[in-house]
């Protein structure tokens, strides 16, 4: 199994209501993994990359992003009709990107929303589809304090990124190698996972083997039955 990755597109947002308040910057990039065996796309994959102020100002640092969030939504679209098939949560790591795989299970054009979720005390917060008042210290630069409200969009970000369209014919070679490979590991043969090292498998990384498992079991009863 030879797997590559492909970077498909980046995004950024950076967002402070007042001068009184540290501000929050989320970084994104998005892309694929082909394996070139089977000349297929098996996996895409999202790194998401937090800063905020240190303080109420200067530069956008990693400290305390821990704290920041983002919410992954996975739809796969046929014709009209969209069906979600990834959704979770992912923290922001303070030492350097996460980065997160999912599987390629099902053919169909791939589009993947994210939201703010979190950012701790600076600004943004959860995303909420309406108009929300919050009212914060500003500092005039005179160094006057106030508080001060305002009117602002509730959601700070939610673009759509386009994964791809997904073919049957991918997907029908993702299943037979998924099915070749169980058999190879229970016959003796060398694990799939452990010999390409194109994949970044550090451990603030998160991977989501999903579908080997089932995959696996259905192969085994066949056997067992022939």
């Amino acid at each position: 199994m030879t797997l590559r990755e492909k970077q498909l597109g980046t995004k950024s947002y950076t967002r402070k209501i007042f001068n009184g308040v540290c501000g929050s910057r989320h970084e994104f990039q998005y892309g694929v993994v082909y394996d070139d065996e089977i000349n297929a796309r098996v996996k895409y994959w999202i790194k998401f990359g937090a800063f905020q102020q240190e303080g109420y100002d200067g530069n956008y640092l990693r400290e305390g992003v821990q704290t920041h969030k983002v919410k992954i939504t996975t739809t796969v679209w046929n014709d009209t009709n969209g069906e979600v098939i990834h959704e979770t949560i992912l923290n922001a790591n303070p030492n350097g990107d996460a980065k997160i795989y999912f599987d390629i299970t099902k053919a169909g054009r791939y589009e993947t929303e994210l939201q703010n979720q979190a950012t701790g005390n600076c600004s943004g917060g959860r995303c909420i589809f309406d108009i929300v008042n919050v009212c914060g210290r500003n500092i005039a630069i005179t160094g006057k304090t106030s508080i001060e409200c305002q009117d602002i969009n509730g959601c700070w970000y939610s673009p759509v990124l386009h994964i791809g369209n997904i073919t049957q014919e991918e997907i029908d070679k993702i299943e037979t190698n998924t099915q070749t490979s169980f058999l190879n590991e229970l016959l003796g043969g060398s694990n799939p996972l452990t010999t390409s090292n194109q994949i970044d498998t550090s451990k603030d990384n998160l991977f989501i083997w999903g579908g080997m498992g089932l995959a696996g079991l259905i192969v085994l009863s066949t056997l067992f039955k022939s």
